[in-house]
């Protein structure tokens, strides 16, 4: 499996946890095309994601690799 993939899952997961939508994150994101861009494999994230990623969902940075 693609790692762009395996993340998209991963996030897809914890989205789905917290109840979130795209729209929920684009404090995260910016927009929401890219938060659709990030969970279909289009698009890596970026450190800044990962960043605030792991502070909005209390987990470690490494939950993205």
């Amino acid at each position: 499996m693609c790692l762009r993939v395996w993340v998209a899952q991963r996030f897809q997961r914890l989205m789905d946890a917290h109840r979130l939508r795209q729209k929920d994150l684009v404090d995260v994101f910016g927009t929401e095309s890219i938060v659709s861009d990030v969970l279909n494999g289009k698009r890596d994230l970026t450190k800044e994601h990962i960043r605030r990623l792991s502070h909005r969902f209390h987990v470690s940075p490494s939950v993205f690799f």
